[in-house]
């Protein structure tokens, strides 16, 4: 019979004075072996005659006798792991004082080759550690400087505070002398139209229209043109283009004028002869007309300002349809035979040193063409010049 599940002792000592425990904790134990009482001691429960004579227990009662000791049990489940905390240990020694944000600086790339291990420095609203003597870099990127603390993202806007009350305004302070007169302008009356071939003696200062706008020099000597150039400053852009106003009376007709170059007196352009060109002498070039706006010009039509264009060549037209062919006429008579011609043997490169003793049917080269000398002496060039056919 097992004992009850409940929690009991029982303290007995046998006739020899040894003590025999009886002890159960909660619930049943692994039953034992069959032992044998010591000499003296009863087979059946008795109550003791003497006070040496240890009472026997009741049947079914195991006795906890010395015996050798069983196999080691399984490991129980582990407990609780939020026990109380322990004893707080004694404080250890106070540490050398560290350099503190005290010492921080800013980052200066001039003076980071001095900083000592552990300097604090700050670099766009982050702060660092030097590790590393002397740093490299910056930080951020260097590996010799530590981020202890990052910047902070930017705060939100805060609400406007109210306006304040506008204070009393105070009174008038006494008026200041007067100071002294600065230097005269150049003014408008020194205004002058924009001219590439006089800027580089412009002066800061001058002024100078280009385009319908005004402009200031601001370098000595100025470079490029306005509207491009930082060497001028615009002072006033051309204005947009008025509406269109109502005609007014025609005015009392006025005195001839003198009579023009016209294009009687147009001339083919020749090099040799532009020198000479008065201003308004028309010439010809490539087949377009140009004026002489500057004398004496320099360069060639199209390409110098010194001409301006007045008409330029118009496109080649549609070739015309072919006409019939007309009826052949009689042989005419035989005409004198005429003089001997130079011929192809006396032909020479054009040389504008030996072309004023070229006579009259000479043959002469130039650029590629042949021409024949019809003027003696003739003057420009075959390409160009009349006196060259």
């Amino acid at each position: 019979m097992n004992p009850p599940d409940h929690l009991w002792n029982a303290n007995r000592q046998n006739r020899n004075g040894v003590s025999i425990n009886n002890n159960l904790i909660n619930g049943p134990g692994i039953v034992g072996g069959t032992g044998s009482f010591p000499t003296g001691i009863p087979t059946s429960p008795t109550t003791p005659t003497s006070p040496t004579q240890p009472t026997r227990p009741p049947t079914g009662i195991t006795i906890d006798l010395p015996g050798p000791t069983g196999p080691t049990g399984p490991t129980g489940p582990t407990g609780p792991s939020d026990g109380a905390t322990g004893v707080t240990g004694p404080t250890g020694p106070t540490g050398a004082t560290g350099i503190g944000l005290d010492g921080a600086v800013p980052f200066d790339p001039l003076a980071a080759p001095g900083y000592p291990v552990g300097q604090i420095v700050t670099f766009e609203g982050s702060t660092y550690f030097v590790n590393t003597a002397p740093p490299s870099g910056t930080p951020g990127t260097s590996l010799d400087y530590t981020l202890i603390a990052g910047a902070g993202a930017t705060g939100v806007t805060g609400v406007t505070g109210v306006t304040g009350v506008t204070g009393v305004t105070g009174v008038t302070g006494v008026t200041g002398d007067t100071g002294p007169t600065g230097a005269t302008g150049i003014g408008l009356d020194g205004v002058v139209p924009f001219d590439p071939l006089a800027a580089p003696g412009y002066p800061v200062g001058q002024i100078v229209t280009f385009e319908g706008s005004t402009y200031f020099v601001n370098t000595a000597p100025p470079t490029g043109t306005p509207g491009t150039s930082p060497d001028y400053t615009l002072i006033a852009s051309a204005g947009v283009t008025g509406v269109t106003g109502d005609t007014g009376p025609t005015g009392v007709t006025g005195p001839t004028g003198a009579t023009g170059i016209g294009l009687d007196g147009a001339v083919p352009f020749d090099p040799v002869a532009a020198p000479g060109y008065p201003v308004g002498q028309i010439v010809t070039f490539e087949g377009s007309t140009y004026f002489v706006n500057t004398a004496p010009p320099t360069g060639t039509p199209g390409t110098s300002p010194d001409y301006t264009l007045i008409a330029a060549a118009g496109a080649t037209g549609i070739t015309g349809v072919t006409g019939v062919t007309g009826d052949t006429g009689p042989t005419g008579v035989t005409g004198p035979t005429g003089a001997t011609g130079i011929g192809l043997d006396g032909v020479v490169p054009f040389d504008p040193l030996a072309a004023p003793g070229y006579p009259v049917g000479q043959i002469v080269t130039f650029e590629g063409s042949t021409y024949l000398v019809n003027t003696a002496p003739p003057t420009g060039t075959p390409d160009t010049s009349t006196d060259y056919t």
